[in-house]
Parts: structure tokens; sequence; C-alpha cells
């Protein structure tokens, strides 16, 4: 078993502030996806990230159009306004 680098609130801030939302959220059941369709989305980075060190957002899924890789330390020494971050979990779960 690998051992967890990052928790999940820390890649789910990190992919809150750099997933597009309607990527992220946007998917809903009335529109034929899982109901825990994010949390499935966070778990797949948690687990690439915990696994190699590194992981990847396309260009599709980017909040800038631009494709990124990230390590643990950028998931980790992510900086977001404490009231943004507040805004966007309690609007996301």
């Amino acid at each position: 078993m690998a051992i967890e680098l990052v928790t999940f609130p820390q890649m789910k801030a990190f992919l809150v502030a750099h997933y597009k939302g309607d990527r992220l959220y946007g998917r809903t059941p009335a529109r034929g996806w899982p109901q825990d369709y994010a949390d499935l989305v966070v778990s797949s980075h948690m687990v690439d990230l915990n696994d190699r060190g590194y992981g990847f957002i396309s260009m599709h899924e980017s909040a800038n159009g631009k494709a990124m890789r990230y390590t643990v330390e950028d998931v980790i020494n992510q900086k977001l306004e404490t009231n943004k971050l507040d805004r966007l979990l309690l609007k996301h779960g």
C-alpha cells in the first residue's frame, strides 16, 4: 500500500483551483453522471499523485485551458486566499 502524500481535502482544494468548474462539478446525475463524480475525479488524481509523485490536468479540464503537470509539492503548497477556498468548498462540498 502506498503512503498517502496528500490528503483528500488538499487534493480537492487544488483541483477546485485548477479544474474547470463545469468539468468537475457540472457533471451531475441530472446530466447522466454519477452523484459522486467530483469525488471520484479527486480520488483518481489523489491515487495517481500518491503513487507517482506527480499528476496531470488536461487542457480540456484545466481552468486556464492549458495542460498542466503538478507535483505533491504543488498540491501541498497550494496557496489560496482563505475566504476563496472556504467559499469554493462550501459551494462544492
